[in-house]
């Protein structure tokens, strides 16, 4: 498991591994797998947070938590200025690039 970015509750799901996406416009993304508990031909959730928020925050947490229940994995971006991911801290000052960056996202991942 990898260690959590922020905090140190031991409550919290760790992901199983990291991976960095570079986006057409050069912003380092982070991507945090949790994949405990599934076999490779496990359905897998694509997700994002919300603005202040990262792969830790309590309501990703439960989904994690229960996707890891149904031993389904589930890959988190981390939208730019949040978690492990590079850019301004908590800002998202422009929608049609966050957009992007998530279909960059989908297409990597499938």
């Amino acid at each position: 498991d990898k260690p959590l970015a922020f905090s140190s509750r031991k409550d919290l799901v760790s992901a199983s591994s990291r991976s960095p996406l570079i986006t057409k416009d050069g912003t380092l993304l982070n991507i945090e797998l949790f994949d405990a508990n599934t076999s490779e031909d496990s359905p897998i959730l694509l997700l994002t947070h919300g603005v202040c928020e990262s792969a830790e925050t309590l309501g990703v947490q439960a989904i994690v938590t229960e996707a890891k229940n149904r031993s389904v994995k589930v890959a988190v971006l981390e939208l730019e200025g949040h978690g492990y991911s590079s850019g301004r801290k908590c800002v998202c000052g422009d929608f049609d690039r966050l957009l992007d960056h998530f279909l960059e996202f989908v297409q990597h991942a499938v």
